[in-house]
């Protein structure tokens, strides 16, 4: 087995939740590091989802704020990270450790 730093998703937050990284199979992740920002006009509700639990569920991030997470959370394969916001403007970026 070999592990490596990896981005897992880096890009806007959907406005329905929706799957923004699957782990492929043979592969186990941990997701260490999550980062929301804000660049609306506005508060955003935002829900994060790592292997089907809500981790964030509608979380507050308010305009021009960001949030970091340093967590630790293993996800297995066929797994997924899901997010979404109820509005546009809001940022995601997920890294961790992929182990194949």
């Amino acid at each position: 087995m070999t592990a490596q730093p990896a981005l897992f998703y880096r890009g806007a937050v959907p406005t329905t939740l929706s799957t923004v990284y699957n782990v492929p199979s043979s592969t186990e992740i941990v997701v260490t590091s999550i980062i929301l920002a804000n660049a609306s006009g506005g508060p955003a509700n935002t829900t994060i989802r790592l292997g089907g639990i809500e981790i964030i569920k509608d979380g507050i991030i308010t305009a021009g704020d960001s949030i970091h997470f340093d967590i630790r959370q293993v996800l297995l394969a066929a797994d997924a990270i899901e997010a979404a916001s109820d509005v546009a403007g809001i940022t995601l970026h997920v890294s961790g450790v992929e182990v194949a």
